[in-house]
């Protein structure tokens, strides 16, 4: 830690003196031992929790590094270190660590948290950090044992508040896929009920018993579909946006954005632009679980097109509400339907002629609104757990940073 200004008070110590390290005690089981041995205790490796078994061998709190494959070169993102605590078994990818009693548990582990040890790191086919090496980094620490639980204190009591927010998010998230699955079935009725067969009166339709309200009906019926145009890797680097695979995989919505520039011509841009309200589906996938995942486009894109290996479904906006389309080609049993409709080759696919065919649930357009408002009104409340979600690991950095450097004293 050469050029480190030491704070009055403090020292830098190496890790052989802060801690035991209980690396002999680790021991790997490949699968079909853990496949003999089906538990409930947590089997750890490098980073995470590799499977569950039946017995254990440490029962305390201890602080696991990764010794190979851990993120030692994106450390400012992701942690290189974990902290677990009861029974638990260990294989010999991650160092095993016990601070001394004059060390504060938390105050270590947040030291390695984010740490960056680089210069530690061994090269090669898989980046590692052997024990002799572990034995000697440098951890600037307070010498006095309060002052360490002071800063845990205030780092652990952010961690559980970003804990807390994790957990609604997900809360919220199920709420929303409740939501969906209820509203994307059964639908809202006058007087802003969800429906029942109980309550409501419903009919039997070619997806089943449906509100009496509803439609069947083909994307065939109501829109038309486009393949978009292939590139050749020459025309990328300049020119006009082009929406690509990964711009579509995991998104529910298109907007402006970053997207690769490609050349294209005017007859090509008069094709292949898009239009608030089109849907992009992904016609062709490595991974099955990819072909046909859509993304909404929330807003025209006139000087946009998009690739070849994605199909754009355009329909009339008083048909086929635009919001109401984002949740609706996100719903499971939807989802369910067009798989069985994809092929299977070297890549999974799905072509306009499967998508013609595809049946759907159609209520009228004044209830796709009101359904799609409730769902709305969910996503900002992910949205808005997720901002604080944001500032607050913010704040875990920056706090990172001035405490456990001495910058910001506790007892001050």
């Amino acid at each position: 830690m050469s050029g480190v200004v030491v704070p009055e008070g403090w020292e830098i110590k190496q890790v052989s003196s802060l801690c035991k390290i209980l690396d002999n005690l680790r021991i790997p089981l490949n699968d079909e031992e853990r496949q003999n041995m089906k538990g409930h205790i947590p089997y750890y490796g490098a980073n995470t929790i590799v499977d569950y078994i039946n017995d254990h061998i440490f029962d305390e709190d201890l602080i696991l590094l990764a010794e190979d494959g851990g993120n030692f070169d994106e450390y400012e993102k992701k942690p290189i270190a974990f902290k677990i605590s009861g029974k638990s078994w260990i294989n010999n990818h991650a160092h095993v660590l016990k601070p001394n009693n004059n060390v504060e548990f938390d105050y270590l582990f947040y030291s390695f948290e984010h740490k960056n040890i680089t210069s530690y790191i061994r090269g090669g086919t898989r980046s590692k950090l052997n024990q002799s090496d572990l034995k000697t980094v440098e951890v600037l620490i307070p010498k006095e044992k309060k002052e360490q639980e002071k800063i845990a204190k205030i780092l652990s009591t952010l961690d559980k508040n970003i804990e807390n927010t994790n957990k609604i998010i997900e809360k919220e998230k199920n709420i929303k896929k409740a939501l969906m699955q209820e509203l994307l079935t059964n639908g809202i009725d006058q007087e802003d009920k969800i429906r029942s067969p109980k309550t409501h009166t419903y009919k039997q339709s070619k997806l089943g018993l449906i509100p009496e309200e509803w439609e069947v009906v083909s994307l065939g019926e109501i829109g038309n579909f486009k393949n978009g145009v292939n590139k050749s890797k020459d025309d990328f680097g300049f020119g006009i946006p082009f929406v690509n695979l990964q711009d579509v995989f995991g998104h529910w919505e298109i907007k402006h954005s970053d997207f690769d520039l490609v050349n294209a011509t005017k007859e090509e841009l008069k094709n292949y632009s898009l239009k608030k309200g089109d849907v992009l589906f992904i016609r062709s996938s490595v991974k099955p679980s990819g072909v046909g995942l859509t993304a909404l486009v929330k807003e025209d894109m006139l000087n946009t097109i998009y690739s070849g290996f994605i199909i754009r479904f355009r329909s009339k906006e008083k048909i086929f509400n635009n919001d109401y389309k984002k949740y609706y080609f996100h719903d499971e049993l939807f989802r369910q339907r067009l798989l069985q409709k994809s092929t299977v080759s070297a890549n999974s696919n799905i072509n306009q002629e499967s998508l013609f065919s595809l049946r759907l649930l159609l209520p009228q357009i004044t209830e796709q609104k009101q359904i799609a408002k409730i769902l709305n009104t969910q996503d900002k409340k992910i949205e808005s757990e997720q901002k604080n979600l944001s500032k607050l690991q913010e704040l875990k950095k920056g706090l990172m940073s001035d405490l456990l450097s001495g910058k910001v004293r506790v007892n001050a």
